[in-house]
């Protein structure tokens, strides 16, 4: 009998698959004449059909991957379509608050020492 897990693909190895992605789109090998990757590469070279799941799942958590229409001169194989990495997700250094990452300073705390509420006490 089959595992019903055959399918399922483990939030490390999501994680590994978004990383040698990013590590593809990066480096190359490029369509000549831009800075996009292939679909037929990760396809026949690297016998990764499920790509285009990662690509979709890296766009909603953040990544900025656009999908390229090739001129027909680079189809190959019928495949018409080429990646190119845009942007990438912010990435914090620390757990701590998003407006403390960007400004480099914490939000003053709500207490009543603050100047615009020191008239209004309890």
């Amino acid at each position: 009998m089959m595992s019903k897990r055959l399918n399922h693909i483990s939030p490390q190895s999501k994680t590994e698959a978004y990383e040698r992605v990013e590590a593809i789109l990066e480096s190359g090998p490029f369509v000549p004449g831009s800075r996009a990757v292939h679909r037929a590469h990760f396809l026949y070279a690297l016998r990764w059909s499920q790509v285009g799941a990662r690509i979709s799942e890296m766009n909603d958590l953040g990544w900025q991957i656009a999908g390229v229409t090739l001129p027909e001169r680079q189809w190959e194989n019928g495949i018409r379509t080429a990646y190119r990495l845009d942007g990438k997700p912010l990435q914090s250094e620390s757990p701590g608050d998003w407006h403390e990452d960007q400004f480099r300073n914490p939000l003053p705390h709500a207490t009543g020492d603050l100047p615009l509420f020191a008239s209004v006490r309890s």
